[in-house]
């Protein structure tokens, strides 16, 4: 995997990590975004427009076993910004048709649990940005 969130700073109760369901033979790396699956399953998120749960707090590797994974849903993380695509101070966010990559979006994604969170830098396309995640 690659370009996965950086997590600079937990906030809440130490990131607020929730616990999900996943698939045993599955990896996840730890900062990958996820979207949530019926009934409250995680998968690394695939494109634009999911429903986000959060960020994976661990590795997980396709032959431990494990089959729940914890996910953090409150904390600053610098994410990359998908090519041909910006993000604005104080714009919310979401994740892009790219894995792991964020674009600008609406305030409707937020009502639906489509928003990632809110860009607290200026960016343009392939760049690091810091945001604020709040998913959930």
């Amino acid at each position: 995997m690659a370009n996965e969130v950086q997590i600079i700073e937990l906030l809440g109760n130490n990131g607020d990590q929730v616990s999900f369901t996943c698939a045993a033979g599955t990896a996840i790396a730890k900062g990958a975004i996820l979207k949530m699956t019926d009934p409250r399953t995680c998968i690394i998120n695939s494109g634009a427009g999911n429903v986000l749960c959060g960020i994976a707090a661990f590795e997980k590797s396709a032959t431990d076993g494990v089959t729940q994974m914890s996910v953090i849903t409150n904390c600053i993380g610098r994410c990359y910004i998908e090519a041909g695509k910006t993000a604005t101070l104080g714009s919310c966010v979401r994740v892009a048709a790219t894995v792991n990559q964020i674009e600008a979006s609406t305030s409707l994604d937020q009502e639906t649990g489509k928003a990632l969170g809110v860009s607290l830098e200026t960016g343009a396309a392939t760049e690091l940005v810091a945001v604020r995640i709040k998913t959930l």
